[in-house]
């Protein structure tokens, strides 16, 4: 049987003479190889998937959202509550006749746009910009405490699945720029790259239907 060696730090396979990981630079010891029989398993898949490099982007994407979210949001509260109702009124006619199959294509079709590298970034802070702007008008019509109204729409299932599927487009928008950077574009596109859009599709999918069922709406 075949033996195959990956290094442990991002479950990049690796030569039994290298002495660097081609994908993550971590040095290759003794102690840092991992042997499978065959193929990688599945804990290695998840390695491989959920790199260094890529949870830095996950890390740095959440702070831009949630850094955007609120700041809008607080832009969003200093209108009066005449001007929110009116805003409310507006969306509610909208989207109030919206299916789960309408709020899942219009999240998908953010999502996909946020794929791009570098414009698509900028597209999905311009995107959560509004939406905290849209929920300090709310907070603001109805006499609620922004933060509170944040918290509780992000943690409900609705928003933990839509805004998991956006942190993830955008971290995997900055990650095709740091392979591009390092001429790896292709093999994260190939390798890594559908994953995160077969997740994000899985995630908006579901919170589709929740948001749909959470609001009266038909499924279709």
């Amino acid at each position: 049987m075949l033996t195959l060696s990956f290094c442990s730090i991002c479950g990049q396979q690796v030569g039994k003479e290298a002495l660097f990981c081609p994908n993550c630079g971590a040095p290759i010891t003794v102690q840092h190889i991992q042997h499978a029989i065959q193929s990688p398993n599945l804990a290695s898949s998840f390695m491989k998937y959920f790199s260094k490099p890529f949870i830095y982007c996950i890390i740095l994407s959440s702070i831009l959202i949630f850094s955007v979210l609120i700041m809008s949001g607080i832009q969003g509260e200093q209108i009066t509550v005449e001007e929110a109702q009116q805003i409310l009124m507006e969306i509610e006619n909208e989207v109030g006749n919206f299916t789960a199959l309408n709020f899942f294509s219009h999240n998908l079709q953010i999502a996909l746009i946020s794929f791009i590298p570098i414009i698509g970034s900028v597209w999905m802070l311009f995107v959560q910009y509004n939406t905290g702007y849209i929920i300090g008008v709310f907070a603001k019509a109805f006499g609620l405490n922004f933060f509170s109204l944040t918290l509780l729409i992000l943690g409900s299932p609705t928003g933990l699945l839509e805004y998991c599927a956006y942190i993830l487009t955008l971290s995997e928008s900055f990650i095709i720029v740091y392979f591009a950077v390092k001429k790896k574009a292709r093999m994260r596109l190939s390798k890594q790259t559908w994953k995160t859009l077969l997740i994000v599709i899985g995630f908006l999918l579901i919170g589709g239907i929740v948001e749909a069922i959470t609001i009266g709406n038909p499924i279709i």
